[in-house]
C-alpha cells in the first residue's frame, strides 16, 4: 500500500469512527452501529459515501436501521 492509499484509508476510518460516535451520542435509542466507507465506484473523488447499519429501539422493540449517507463536493449530506 502506498502512502496516499494509507492516508486515504486512515482518513476514511477516522470519519467512520466520528459518524458512529456522533450517532451513539445523540441518538440514545441506537445501538450496535456499524459504519463502513463505500468505495468510490461511480462517485466523484470529492464525494464520501458511507453505509450505516444500526439497531434502533422503537417502543421497547429493536429493529434494524440501514441507510447510506453521501457527502458531496459542496459539503451537503444526502441520506439514501
Amino acid at each position: 500500500m502506498d502512502d496516499d492509499a494509507l492516508i486515504t484509508s486512515d482518513f476514511r476510518t477516522a470519519i467512520e469512527k466520528a459518524i458512529r460516535n456522533c450517532m451513539l451520542r445523540y441518538e440514545p435509542r441506537m445501538s450496535d452501529v456499524v459504519v463502513t466507507a463505500i468505495a468510490e465506484d461511480g462517485y466523484s473523488p470529492l464525494e464520501l459515501c458511507f453505509h450505516i447499519v444500526a439497531y434502533m429501539d422503537f417502543s421497547n422493540r429493536k429493529d434494524v436501521l440501514e441507510f447510506d449517507i453521501l457527502l458531496d463536493n459542496r459539503q451537503h449530506w444526502c441520506v439514501e
